[in-house]
């Protein structure tokens, strides 16, 4: 079965990435080359943290690379 993708937006790159997945792995999916600033892999140090924005809401949420999965499109910033 072919996964539901979904459209986001990485600094500025429009990709299309498989629903379910975490951000630190859409970026590694759309050839973004990750290696600083994930830490531990785990969702626990928090240096992974960022901030996204899905299209029908201007405001910025928090997430964490390695935990928040996408199920809408939305853009990283």
């Amino acid at each position: 079965m072919t996964p539901r993708m979904v459209t986001i937006e990485i600094a500025g790159k429009k990709v299309d990435v498989p629903e379910g997945i975490t951000v630190v792995k859409a970026m590694w999916y759309a050839g973004i080359d990750v290696v600083r600033g994930i830490g531990c892999l785990g969702g626990f140090c928090g240096a992974c943290a960022t901030y996204y924005r899905t299209k029908d809401d201007p405001r910025s949420e928090p997430a964490w690379l390695v935990r928040w999965r996408f199920k809408t499109a939305c853009r990283l910033r």
